[in-house]
């Protein structure tokens, strides 16, 4: 599943802003032009977020030889060189500088131009399922992400993982009745696990996790969470059996999550 589209002007059915220049080139009704070596044009992209993926879409129109490339960009992140006359679709993980930006390289003969149209932006694996939004919740929030980067699993944290990781998994979630079927709103119990090598970096993670998902109330994707509530915690520390060592430090924390089910 898409989100929903992230270009502004990407037909270039208006001339101007959003879209800036540097190095020459120009904007026509419907497309942008490149006639020279280090153009470029790019616009900024609101909520466009570092490390997730997109889906991008442009058309070239190619009056140059094969030499003549225009690459494009998103949040810093290259994409591949292109220069055919085509339809190209690319999917790239977002950088940080929060741009969308297509750059010509090459050497252009009198009379040889590349052509832009038809720009499009659009994120991908948008979050319909709770499961999902709370996997997004967590990679997204800097604090967490800062201590786990994409170390966030269901369930079961994978074989030779590194550590601080965490796990998610459903514990309950009842669905009420009412005369005509199920009410849409599930208050569902949460059970998020912090997992590291010592109990300093443990307390440091659990405390993140906390930070992210108690009291919150907002739309992830296209799912509707009510409430967040931490209801209980407790450390699941594992140790080898018959003697003293630990192998690994863990906390459970268990949230109930209301949320509204399509």
């Amino acid at each position: 599943m898409t989100g929903s589209e992230l270009v502004v002007n990407g037909g270039f059915t208006a001339l101007g802003a959003p879209w800036d220049f540097t190095g020459g080139g120009s904007l026509a009704l419907g497309r942008v032009e490149f006639d020279s070596n280090a153009q470029s044009i790019f616009q900024s992209i609101t909520g466009l977020i570092t490390g997730r993926s997109y889906y991008i879409s442009y058309d070239i129109y190619s009056y140059a030889a094969s030499d003549e490339t225009m690459t494009v960009s998103l949040g810093g992140t290259s994409g591949t060189d292109r220069s055919d006359w085509e339809t190209y679709t690319e999917t790239i993980i977002a950088g940080s500088d929060g741009t969308i930006q297509f750059d010509s390289s090459g050497t252009f003969a009198a009379g040889e131009q590349i052509v832009i149209d038809d720009v499009s932006v659009k994120e991908i694996s948008v979050a319909s399922e709770i499961e999902a939004s709370v996997y997004d919740i967590l990679i997204l929030d800097s604090t967490v992400s800062g201590l786990v980067s994409r170390r966030v699993y269901p369930e079961i944290i994978p074989q030779n993982t590194s550590y601080p990781a965490i796990a998610y998994s459903i514990i309950a979630a009842p669905r009420g009745h009412h005369f005509t079927g199920m009410t849409d709103l599930v208050p569902a119990r949460f059970q998020i696990t912090a997992f590291a090598d010592t109990y300093a970096e443990m307390r440091v993670l659990s405390d993140a996790i906390r930070g992210a998902m108690d009291s919150l109330q907002e739309t992830v994707g296209t799912v509707e969470i009510a409430s967040s509530l931490m209801i209980d915690e407790v450390d699941l520390t594992e140790r080898v059996p018959g003697v003293d060592k630990i192998t690994k430090h863990a906390r459970a924390l268990d949230f109930r999550i209301t949320y509204r089910e399509a």
